[in-house]
């Protein structure tokens, strides 16, 4: 072996070991990178997120269940209004029924005493 053909494996084996390093030198710089910026970041994004969903979520639920109680109280008072106009009506009919059965009341007595008197 040459001086010349030690000389271009040495430089050789020195570029091929830069380039090993350098190669190992970037899966280490994206492994630290990843753990210490990229999954942090991604996790605080993800937590606001989520917070922001949770809050919009809050918001939906507050709507609907206004909506629903302004729905079940409308239903209430028109169900209330509903028996209201139920016992007037069945207070009339009530009257109406007592009065004509008070005039029927009123001739059977009249027809008692006709015949309590024509017996006598």
């Amino acid at each position: 072996m040459t001086q010349l053909q030690v000389n271009q494996d040495i430089l050789t084996w020195f570029l091929f070991g830069a380039v090993n390093v350098g190669a190992f030198s970037l899966v280490t710089w994206l492994v630290r990178h990843t753990f210490k910026h990229t999954i942090p970041r991604l996790a605080k994004s993800f937590q606001e997120e989520l917070a922001e969903t949770r809050e919009a979520f809050s918001d939906a639920l507050k709507t609907q269940r206004e909506s629903f109680m302004a729905e079940l109280r409308a239903e209430r008072e028109a169900f209330d209004a509903q028996l209201d106009a139920q016992r007037q009506e069945f207070r009339a009919e009530l009257q109406a029924e007592r009065s004509v059965l008070g005039t029927k009341i009123d001739k059977l007595k009249e027809s008692v005493d006709d015949v309590l008197k024509g017996k006598s």
